[in-house]
């Protein structure tokens, strides 16, 4: 069975930093097998050369805006929510390019969002948010590209970049 594909938002250096660190804070290390991501499709085909060619057409193309509008507690832990007007019709605008290529939760309107913590109880992720809502200011930050990787076996192995080249 092939191997499926994970796209995701690459950002800015600054806001992979920011993020990684919480990550590696508050995320539970036996389950912290990757880097803080943006994803935006979550399982595609690896071996179809459309969904490569697509991301390449649509990485040139300027750096996205993303404004990192809230925090969500969602019982089990804590993400960060995206407001990005440009991100959306990006991501519709691929969902279009490659929809024989495109099922399940891929199909539905993206929820852009980065999680610092998963798979904790309800009482430490609202031990987190109140934390971490007390001085949440939005602030902004930039996608600079696309990241793809071969999901297998709870391991993501890098595949390509697309960086933002327009």
């Amino acid at each position: 069975m092939e191997k499926p594909l994970i796209v995701t938002l690459k950002l800015d250096e600054p806001a992979r930093t920011y993020f990684n660190t919480l990550r590696e804070k508050y995320y539970p290390a036996h389950f912290n097998y990757v880097e803080a991501h943006l994803t935006l499709f979550h399982c595609l085909p690896a071996g179809e050369r459309k969904i490569q060619e697509a991301l390449s057409l649509f990485s040139k193309r300027g750096h996205i805006e993303l404004n990192i509008s809230s925090l969500a507690n969602t019982l089990n832990g804590i993400s960060y929510i995206i407001c990005s007007p440009e991100l959306q019709q990006v991501h519709a605008a691929l969902q279009d390019a490659i929809k024989e290529h495109v099922k399940g939760k891929d199909k539905q309107e993206l929820m852009p969002h980065i999680t610092i913590q998963q798979k904790v109880t309800a009482f430490k992720a609202g031990l987190l948010y109140k934390t971490l809502s007390a001085d949440f200011k939005s602030f902004v930050c930039m996608g600079t590209g696309f990241s793809t990787y071969l999901y297998d076996k709870r391991q993501w192995i890098h595949y390509a970049d697309h960086d933002f080249n327009g």
